[in-house]
């Protein structure tokens, strides 16, 4: 999502920054290596630690909510991090641990 990009300051903000880059970049990493495209209809967000593992962000029950007001219907999100009563109808909630089941499910559709 846009907001993913937006310039933050101070040392911990700048670390969440580039986390988020990276989880991008290995969306787009797993995507070319297995010769197949992310959906366009599917939103992912989450910090990726050293180890892989998926972290949880703040605000995700209104980045769901803002995933599904703009027609993605699908969302990859950390497990635990946004509530099943925040998800709006039509949306799929698809929760993961680690990178590797991020990658799974973003290449399975």
């Amino acid at each position: 999502m846009a907001s993913a990009f937006r310039r933050k300051s101070g040392p911990t903000e700048a670390g969440s920054y580039w986390r988020w880059a990276i989880a991008l970049i290995v969306a787009a990493v797993a995507s070319s290596v297995r010769n197949r495209p992310i959906a366009a209809s599917t939103a992912v967000f989450g910090e990726v630690g050293l180890a892989g593992e998926v972290r949880g962000i703040s605000q995700s029950a209104l980045r769901v909510r803002e995933a599904g007001q703009m027609g993605f219907t699908r969302c990859i999100v950390p497990h635990g991090n946004c509530a099943r009563e925040d998800v709006p109808s039509g949306l799929q909630l698809i929760e993961v641990k680690t990178v590797s089941e991020a990658i799974d499910q973003l290449m399975e559709w």
